[in-house]
């Protein structure tokens, strides 16, 4: 989990992670997953876990731009 000074938290751009999984379109079990794989980092605000929208909206970019590859 990364951890951030409570100067540098931009509250706009956190995320719960139930509201990333909204807006990736996968469950909240999938955002787990992401974040214990190191897809997606966490900031801990008042004890939850929050995910950066940024980063959320450059992950799916990302998976957007590999959807069109063939599979080997």
């Amino acid at each position: 989990m990364k951890r951030r000074a409570k100067e540098d938290l931009d509250m706009a751009d956190l995320l719960p992670q139930a509201e990333a999984a909204r807006v990736l379109g996968i469950t909240r079990a999938g955002v787990s997953w992401l974040v214990a794989n190191g897809r997606l980092n966490t900031t801990e605000v008042w004890g939850r876990p929050f995910v950066s929208r940024s980063e959320v909206l450059a992950y799916m970019a990302q998976r957007k731009a590999g959807k069109g590859k063939a599979k080997k």
